[in-house]
């Protein structure tokens, strides 16, 4: 019969396109899990479920409170301690301050049009045009926050906001007249340098910035290239290569009502099917410390299925790297 010469030997050549659809990586992009505000919990539960699958994070540093010795907050050796495990440490900020709520650039800082507040104090007192400090200079030395203007009176080297007047006292460590105070509110251009700045004098390698409270302005975004090679923010958004911008990083927020079905479907959706690079924003892990925590099973349940589904999971600054490369598409994708 004919067709046992034509269409039989045909067979072999067609189970061979079956097979080689069938071993085809499919797209699949990548997933960062970054941590914010250095939680200790992070640490205490975050990590040990990362390392069971071997997995690194980025973990957002606030400078002050991890120098703070506030238990609440990682310290500097248990952050090390991630960075040693290949976590990526990217700066916070100093203070954890909102960009729209202090000066936003260096030539701002200047306080002025003091005078004070009778003959006999050495308290001076202004109105201020911001909502918060993050820290005033007087001369570049740090001044003292203190609860109450009565404390000030007493205190050289301090200062009192009061908000509800918006009206700051300072009680400077020399007295001078006036005209001659020079007093400086810490800006956020400053607060982006001098985190990089004391981060690494510590012992940390940090090429990214994560913006507090997930503010961000195209202002800051520009000044933000001095310093950093990437910096993420909010929007709940994910990236991908055709409109990446690398000093607006999107992330979604995970909050404590986020299932991890919700987080599978998200992935599913942006990174398997699309190749995008999706970036989860938590803050702490088990506990109640920190804005919205998400809960241990949960976090291994989602990190446990990204390992089975051979899914790339990264540090912001290796997400950064790929996403820019020419071959992403090939270095992303996993087979099926």
């Amino acid at each position: 019969m004919a067709w046992k010469n034509s269409a039989f030997p045909a067979l072999p050549a067609l189970f061979a396109l079956l097979l080689s659809v069938i071993a085809t990586p499919c797209s699949a992009g990548m997933v960062s899990l970054t941590f914010d505000d250095g939680l200790r919990s992070v640490y205490d539960e975050a990590r040990p479920v990362l390392q069971k699958y071997n997995k690194k994070a980025t973990v957002a540093i606030i400078v002050n409170r991890m120098l703070s010795k506030n238990n609440d907050y990682m310290n500097m050796a248990q952050v090390l301690e991630l960075q040693k495990d290949g976590w990526e440490v990217a700066s916070h900020g100093m203070t954890h301050t909102r960009p729209t709520s202090i000066p936003r650039f260096y030539y701002e800082e200047p306080v002025t049009d003091w005078s004070r507040e009778d003959d006999d104090s050495p308290v001076h007192q202004t109105k201020y045009s911001y909502d918060e400090v993050a820290g005033l200079l007087d001369n570049e030395r740090p001044l003292t926050r203190l609860d109450t203007a009565q404390d000030v009176e007493k205190t050289p080297g301090s200062y009192y906001l009061d908000q509800l007047i918006s009206e700051l006292h300072v009680h400077p460590f020399v007295d001078p007249s006036s005209r001659d105070l020079n007093i400086r509110s810490v800006c956020y251009q400053r607060e982006m340098q001098e985190s990089k700045q004391k981060l690494e004098s510590l012992g940390f390698n940090v090429s990214t910035f994560v913006t507090p409270f997930n503010y961000w302005t195209t202002e800051l975004q520009e000044v933000s290239k001095f310093y950093y090679k990437q910096v993420a923010s909010g929007m709940d958004r994910s990236n991908f290569p055709k409109d990446l911008n690398l000093f607006w990083l999107k992330r979604y927020h995970i909050r404590t009502a986020t299932t991890t079905e919700d987080v599978k479907k998200l992935i599913e959706r942006d990174a398997v099917d699309k190749n995008g690079w999706v970036i989860l924003c938590l803050h702490g892990i088990e506990d109640d410390m920190g804005w919205q925590p998400w809960d241990a099973d949960r976090l291994e349940d989602l990190v446990s299925w990204l390992d089975e589904q051979g899914i790339k999971v990264v540090t912001l600054s290796e997400g950064a790297s790929l996403i820019t490369s020419d071959n992403y598409a090939s270095i992303t994708k996993i087979k099926r």
